[in-house]
């Protein structure tokens, strides 16, 4: 048995009410409370990994404990329910864990992007109109989020390109994005898919490394 799972066991018995594992695991419940604390800072309560980025919050029923927790261990220990029936197929699990925190992150985004958005509309009356925000989902053009960043330097405010998607099934995007100046392509990259920032990426040469490298 590995250490960060003994470890996990032993934690989670200690702030349970039962001794036994397999009753103190029943004690606890995934609250559906996930954060992302943008690098890898925090630390797991059960396994006590360091440097985690993504951490989820559970509940003892019992005792009224808090805990959080990273990936691996809100998997191992903490049992996941549908309709009040734990899921026990591992797959299943993993795509419920994951999709929870897509739907986390993604809602992180929108606030962002629509709080920019709001602050923008001050300064350029074209960004009062509610398609805007309409479309966040669907993504934009290349031209209509260039206006948002060119909006947002002229006002002194950070835009972030990866709070906003780029519509590539839009006509004539990708002729957009062709189009731009290496340093327009760069400010706007990151509202890509990771297929189409390939693509992109390859046109105009550029080499993205990784930390590591």
């Amino acid at each position: 048995m590995t250490d960060w799972i003994v470890r996990g066991r032993a934690n989670l018995l200690a702030a349970s009410r039962s001794a036994d594992l397999v009753r103190a695991r029943l004690e606890w419940r995934f609250t559906r409370t996930f954060e992302d604390l943008g690098a890898a800072v925090g630390r797991c309560e059960l396994c006590e990994h360091p440097k985690i980025r993504y951490r989820f919050e559970i509940e003892n029923q019992t005792t009224n404990r808090h805990l959080w927790v990273g990936s691996e261990c809100i998997k191992k220990f903490v049992p996941i329910l549908v309709a009040g029936v734990e899921v026990t197929d591992e797959t299943q699990r993993d795509a419920i864990v994951d999709r929870i925190v897509t739907d986390a992150r993604t809602a992180d985004r929108r606030a962002r992007a629509f709080s920019l958005l709001e602050r923008l509309s001050q300064h350029d009356h074209r960004l009062r109109d509610p398609h805007w925000r309409d479309n966040w989902a669907l993504g934009y053009s290349v031209k209509q989020l260039q206006l948002i960043a060119v909006v947002a330097r002229g006002a002194g405010l950070p835009f972030n390109a990866a709070d906003f998607r780029i519509n590539t099934r839009r006509g004539r995007v990708m002729e957009q994005l062709y189009a731009l100046q290496d340093w327009q392509y760069r400010q706007l990259r990151a509202a890509l898919t990771s297929v189409r920032r390939r693509e992109a990426d390859a046109h105009f040469g550029l080499i993205v490394r990784s930390p590591a490298s």
